[in-house]
């Protein structure tokens, strides 16, 4: 999420690059079709299957502007949170069954 911000990726570029740069794009390799960590947070805009690892997955999001370091933080916490809760809501369902 940090990486999304505005401000901290204006940190990392020249004048000329902070007025192109609009979006936050990120790859990973992994034998899964998605990953759920980023799910909510970036969108998926590429799957190409790697003969090597399974799949090379793209994905990409907004910069956000306006939001400090200090924000990003409650944010991602309170995310987490919800997260957790709902994990555990879920094992709690399936043990149930």
């Amino acid at each position: 999420m940090l990486a999304q911000n505005r401000a901290f990726v204006d940190t990392l570029l020249d004048n000329i690059e902070q007025e192109k740069v609009v979006k936050m794009r990120t790859a990973m390799l992994t034998r899964y079709p998605e990953n759920k960590e980023v799910r909510g947070i970036m969108k998926l805009v590429n799957r190409a299957e790697d003969k090597q690892n399974g799949y090379k997955l793209t994905y990409e999001a907004e910069l956000v502007k306006g939001r400090s370091e200090q924000q990003t933080l409650i944010e991602w916490l309170r995310r987490e949170k919800q997260w957790q809760t709902n994990r555990a809501k879920a094992s709690r369902s399936k043990d149930a069954q």
